[in-house]
């Protein structure tokens, strides 16, 4: 069938989770680029007007091309069902609903799509409580199940998808998110001038938020290993609500540990750029889009051998047991002490390259407008 008389796409979006994290991320830059690649296409976005405004501005989108619709429903809530399945059922029959998250509403439009980034409740319960689990459980069920199709960041959480939901195997689809072009190396002054100002040294990076499955406990006790070595070096922990007190570490290198609280997307490109390595230890990632944002910046990775992070990662990073501080201790050495790090630098820069927000959001409007049709 036809889109409508004039073949315009109407597109709506739920755009609440648009500064929250990873998911966040990858929903501004797919914004973006659809916005770019189709100009016959009409994008309503839900949330709150604060963030819809700091977005247009941020990233310089003209506010005709995108319609402004408030939903500041709380994620997970009583009032995200109500008001979601109001919006749902409004009679829209040609037009296409997309969400950056499971959390659909219990009543949803027939052409509705979403994206899973992970499946950490089910592989680590433990870290979220029997009810938060609960209610994740229960809305994922719904939403799969009334859906018309699923997105999936990444083989692995396809693989997870199978296992967890094997009679709905023909709804997902692998689509991979992208890097920003923000994220390139910058010129050796610039470097300069950053270290200078921030008066770290060398030193060993990590970004993401606190949860236990990024193992930032590990990483720190890794760090304790090899610092009698390497005295100069730092460890960098940009994490929101990451709190150091509460850890038994040693006195002597607790100085040597420096907590960000947060910094802009263009503060990022910096700090990855003058890193000396990019650490991410984690237990369990849906994709891991720090591994080649830090590699587009020419910083050499070091992360684990489990889920999506060597299908993201490939031959360009260096790759440990993520349950094994000596594990990862002696790749940080072997990193530092060898040439290693130059060969990786090269090949996460070429890695880095095969992921692009542009073929993330052509393969999107092809899942949208494929809704239209089956």
């Amino acid at each position: 069938m036809d889109k409508s008389k004039n073949n315009l796409l109407r597109l709506h979006i739920d755009g609440r989770m648009l500064y929250s994290s990873g998911i966040g991320r990858c929903l501004k830059e797919i914004v973006k680029e659809i916005i770019t690649a189709d100009k016959n296409i009409e994008i309503y976005l839900y949330g709150n007007y604060k963030d819809y405004k700091r977005y247009l501005g941020e990233y310089s989108i003209d506010k005709n091309t995108i319609i402004f619709r408030k939903n500041t429903s709380p994620i997970y809530s009583f009032k995200e069902q109500i008001t979601g399945s109001w919006i749902n059922i409004k009679d829209r029959s040609n037009d296409v609903f997309y969400y950056p998250h499971y959390n659909l509403p219990f009543l949803v439009h027939k052409n509705t799509t979403f994206t899973i980034h992970d499946f950490i409740q089910f592989k680590f319960p433990e870290y979220f409580g029997k009810n938060k689990v609960m209610v994740a459980k229960l809305v994922l069920n719904n939403a799969i199940k009334k859906a018309k199709k699923i997105i999936v960041d990444s083989k692995s959480t396809l693989n997870d998808f199978y296992r967890y939901f094997p009679n709905y195997k023909e709804k997902a689809e692998v689509i991979y998110n992208g890097v920003s072009k923000k994220f390139k190396v910058l010129e050796d002054e610039k470097k300069k001038d950053f270290l200078l100002r921030k008066k770290f040294g060398r030193y060993i990076l990590f970004m993401g938020n606190s949860k236990p499955h990024k193992n930032i406990t590990g990483l720190i006790n890794s760090f304790t290993k090899i610092k009698k070595e390497f005295k100069d070096f730092k460890l960098v922990i940009i994490s929101r609500d990451f709190n150091l007190r509460e850890l038994q570490i040693q006195d002597k290198i607790r100085n040597d540990v420096i907590i960000v609280d947060s910094v802009t997307d263009d503060e990022l490109v910096y700090y990855y750029n003058c890193a000396y390595i990019f650490a991410l230890p984690s237990y369990y990632e849906g994709f891991g889009l720090p591994v080649i944002e830090a590699m587009a910046c020419g910083c050499p990775v070091i992360t684990s051998d489990v889920s999506s992070l060597p299908e993201v990662g490939g031959d360009a990073a260096f790759y440990i047991d993520p349950y094994d501080s000596n594990s990862l201790a002696e790749g940080i050495r072997k990193i530092i002490n060898n040439n290693l790090r130059n060969r990786l630098i090269k090949k996460g820069i070429y890695r880095a390259k095969l992921f692009s927000w542009e073929n993330a959001a052509e393969k999107y409007l092809g899942v949208f407008n494929n809704l239209l049709v089956c």
